[in-house]
Order: structure tokens, then sequence, then C-alpha cells
């Protein structure tokens, strides 16, 4: 009775042993590799999952005052682990120096091909300026058929 006892209290030790992450501003569970938690860290936080197989997908926020001013964003993103992946975000701060703010999307199939588009602008107490981009990009790879 007692070897079970020893044996499985070992088997249980190994398999439970990663089971909680903690440290440096993270909480986290972590079974068989399936992983899930979140991060706290330069003052904000992020929630993040996992697979072993390597899909992922993370979202976060933060901000920050200081004594030029105020400022915070966020963002989200998600991978099939396979390089298909996609990604979103937005941030602005305001301050002495006027007040700014810009946003982000992308995507990628993980064969070559891109897109991506953002906006951003900036009030200072002059002309207010705005700037936009766009981007779309097809890398070809060649395929070669043996027979």
């Amino acid at each position: 009775m007692l070897k079970f006892l020893l044996l499985s209290s070992v088997i249980l030790n190994s398999v439970f042993s990663g089971l909680v992450e903690v440290g440096d501003g993270r909480w986290g569970v972590n079974f068989f590799g399936f992983k899930a938690g979140l991060n706290f860290a330069n003052g904000g936080v992020k929630a993040y999952a996992g697979t072993p197989t390597g899909q992922k997908a993370e979202a976060g926020l933060g901000g920050g005052v200081g004594s030029d001013g105020t400022g915070g964003g966020l963002f989200a993103g998600a991978s099939t682990g396979f390089g298909q992946e996609a990604r979103a975000g937005l941030a602005g701060g305001a301050g002495k120096a006027g007040t700014i703010g810009g946003l982000f999307a992308g995507a990628s199939t993980g064969y070559g091909q891109e897109a991506s588009a953002g906006l951003g602008g900036i009030l200072d107490g002059k002309e207010p300026r705005l700037g936009l981009f766009s981007r779309a990009l097809r890398r070809i790879r060649s395929i070669v058929w043996w027979r």
C-alpha cells in the first residue's frame, strides 16, 4: 500500500507540477501544453491562451500617466500556429505638446500574402495632421513538382 501511495504521489507531482505558473507579474495555467493566463507588467495587463501545436491568442491594454501627459493603448492578435495570423490595435495620448492617436490592423495567410492598414493623427494647436497607410504584399513562392 505504501508503494502505491508513493508511486501515485510521484505521478501526480510530475503531472501537476507545472500546472500553475506564477511569477514576474504572471499568473497562468499549463495543462499538458495548453496554456492560459494573465500578465501584469509595464502598467498594463495581457491575457493569453495557447495550445501545444502553436495556436495562440492574446489581447491586452495598458496606459500611463506622467508629468507630460497621459497615454494608453490596446491590442489583440491570434495565430493558427502555421503562419496565418491577424492583429489589431489602437493607441492615443494627450499632453502638453498636444493629442495624438492611431490604429492599425493586419493579417497574414502564412503563404507570403500579407495585408495591413493604419491611421494616425496629431492635434497640437497647429493645423491638424493625418496619416494613412495601407500595404498588400504577395510573395510568390516557386513550387517544383517532381515526377
